[in-house]
């Protein structure tokens, strides 16, 4: 996905460019549990309503069809990411 939008900002004007999204479609809850488990913490995850966000939940923010699909997972950019902090505060 990186490598898409430098191809975009560094090329020609190409007017609207296709959505891009990643891989997986996940909700709030999937988002933090992962974020927990990778980080090795222990913690409540209680459902919040927050007003307005029923289309949300039903899929509004989805890309549409022919959108650029990602290749790298949530999991795998949190397995990334908390092992480069590991290693910069060792």
């Amino acid at each position: 996905m990186a490598a898409r939008l430098v191809e975009l900002a560094l090329g020609e004007p190409a007017g609207r460019a296709p959505d891009m999204a990643g891989p997986q479609v996940s909700n709030w809850t999937d988002l933090l549990q992962g974020y927990l488990k990778a980080s090795h913490r222990r913690r409540w995850v209680l459902p919040v309503r927050i007003p307005g966000t029923r289309a949300v939940r039903n899929g509004a923010l989805l890309p549409p069809p022919g959108h650029t699909i990602g290749s790298r997972t949530w999991d795998q950019f949190l397995t990334t990411q908390l092992s480069q902090q590991a290693t910069t505060t060792a």
